[in-house]
């Protein structure tokens, strides 16, 4: 299974020790080599920021976006945010990441609406994100 694999294994490239100083490059380094079920929302979100192997780490989150819409790694909704922020040529090349893409947005949404003890926790630029993601996709339904 998949899940069992890191990075390295899936994509076949050992990036090796790295060679620049900096918290960011030691952690995208130090992921690769666990495990994908292993994976935090932390490094999620640092690897969707970076855009490394988003082939794995895009259906990843998905999965995890399904179960808790708002999950994070610094803050609520931080994945939710790193994913949303991923560009259209990303989800025009991948067509049924998309509709979960969509259908987690409606459910993230939904839970906002329900559960006002969210509202503090979740920054307004993830509402105004998710909102954005669902006017671009009534849009792009209706030939807009």
């Amino acid at each position: 299974m998949f899940l069992d694999k890191t990075l390295e294994e899936l994509d076949g490239v050992d990036w090796g020790e790295p060679t620049f100083q900096s918290t960011l490059v030691h952690e995208c380094h130090r992921v690769r080599r666990v495990p994908l079920r292993d994976f935090t929302d932390e490094d999620l979100r640092r690897l969707i920021g970076q855009k490394f192997s988003l082939d794995y780490v895009v259906p990843l989150a998905l999965m995890r976006l399904v179960d808790e819409p708002f999950c994070g790694g610094w803050f609520s909704g931080d994945v939710l945010n790193a994913v949303l922020s991923l560009p259209l040529s990303f989800w025009e090349g991948h067509p049924q990441l998309r509709e979960n893409i969509d259908m987690i947005v409606a459910l993230a949404i939904k839970k906002y609406k329900v559960n006002e003890d969210l509202h503090p926790e979740v920054d307004d630029e993830i509402i105004a994100r998710l909102l954005s993601h669902v006017a671009g996709s009534q849009a792009k339904r209706s030939g807009a």
